[in-house]
């Protein structure tokens, strides 16, 4: 602590400081909650997607048993 002058001192708090500020501005970004809103649009349409595949199952699995019954018929 002696060692260091007072001029010294204003850096170190100043770079300190900086540094905390950077990155609550990182954290806080307009980009962060854009991302956020993304991941969040992506997992409602995963969801969607899921949905449709298990429709588009059950709609195979009709066809299927319509098909067979066509094909049973003599």
């Amino acid at each position: 602590m002696d060692s260091i002058p007072w001029f010294g001192w204003i850096a170190i708090v100043g770079t300190a400081g900086w540094a905390v500020m950077g990155s609550l501005r990182v954290l806080t970004s307009p980009r962060a909650r854009a991302q956020t809103n993304l991941t969040d649009a992506l997992r409602a349409s995963a969801d969607a997607n899921t949905k449709m595949a298990e429709r588009l199952d059950a709609i195979d699995t009709r066809l299927a048993t319509i098909e067979k019954t066509l094909t049973d018929i003599p």
